[in-house]
């Protein structure tokens, strides 16, 4: 169990993580900048809710907002299907926490 880190920093590191996603797709086409939306947009919706979260509930959205802003996953966020293991781990988060996977993750399921 990491400490908890302040939701604005969470956000702050989202929207980089993003940007730098963007960044190098002008120069490689191969980065799935789409899927880094939609991604950051569940990151946020995660976050809209995380004073509703129970504590264990937000130790596992935490996990998976780290997990994003994280260069050294198990996939390299800018290698072609970089960022699938990225969704893997949203989309097990998001059920766990009884929430759909639309683009912001936010409508319950």
């Amino acid at each position: 169990r990491a400490p908890l880190s302040p939701v604005a920093e969470l956000r702050g590191e989202i929207e980089e993580h993003l940007a730098a996603l963007e960044q190098e797709y002008r120069v490689n086409e191969f980065v799935d900048v789409e899927a880094g939306r939609v991604l950051a947009g569940q990151c946020h919706a995660l976050l809209d809710r995380w004073h509703s979260l129970a504590e264990p509930d937000r130790q596992v959205a935490h996990a998976a907002l780290r997990y994003f802003v994280s260069w050294h996953d198990l996939e390299h966020d800018l290698d072609i299907g970089g960022l699938d293991d990225d969704k893997q781990i949203m989309k097990a988060v998001l059920l766990h926490l009884g929430l759909d996977e639309s683009a912001d993750g936010a409508a319950p399921s």
